[in-house]
């Protein structure tokens, strides 16, 4: 399964997955790393293994371009 969202909504957002998990997000300017254009995938809330696991240890999710997309639970989600 795919999930589009869109990588032009700066506020916060939801996405469930087909598992019933879900996580709220938003999408910031990656102001700390200095690359131009890129935004971090800031987590508000999830119940998802995964992400808990990766922000637990200080990871982040980044996204570089239209289109770029992360898998979760076996569903890729597609930021464009």
């Amino acid at each position: 399964m795919t999930i589009y969202a869109s990588i032009n909504n700066r506020s916060l957002d939801t996405i469930t997955l087909p598992s019933g998990h879900s996580f709220e997000y938003y999408l910031s300017p990656d102001l700390d790393t200095g690359h131009t254009g890129q935004l971090e995938l800031v987590l508000s809330k999830t119940d998802i293994p995964k992400l808990i696991a990766i922000y637990r240890v200080g990871n982040s999710y980044y996204l570089n371009q239209c289109g770029d997309s992360i898998i979760l639970e076996g569903t890729k989600i597609v930021f464009n």
